[in-house]
């Protein structure tokens, strides 16, 4: 996965999900990392917790930036997680129907 606003991470994430799913099951201990620790791994563990969690984006992205503050997802990478948001909503049923989404004092997202 390349660090690019235009890259399709979504496509990436499934494999790695199922990899954290079964290190999970198997009771390993995993290190997510990719150059810096900031947009590609941390996107990759925002969509895990929202998958494996049942977590919104927000809770998610919350989690993760309190266990690692400099996180920050680059705007490409956010808008695909808010995409996969709707695809874990329409598949499990899951209504988010408030997302305030906040990034570094920044609104990103409002959906009511």
């Amino acid at each position: 996965m390349i660090d690019t606003k235009c890259e399709n991470c979504v496509k990436d994430l499934y494999r790695y999900i199922l990899l954290l799913v079964d290190c999970r099951e198997k009771r390993s201990k995993v290190l997510v990392h990719c150059k810096m620790g900031v947009s590609r791994s941390a996107s990759t563990v925002i969509a895990f917790a929202m998958k494996d969690f049942g977590w919104s984006l927000q809770q998610a992205h919350d989690f993760v930036k309190q266990k690692r503050g400099c996180i920050k997802p680059n705007q490409g990478f956010m808008q695909q997680l808010i995409t996969y948001q709707g695809i874990l909503d329409a598949r499990y049923g899951i209504l988010f129907t408030y997302i305030n989404l906040y990034m570094d004092g920044y609104q990103l997202l409002k959906i009511f």
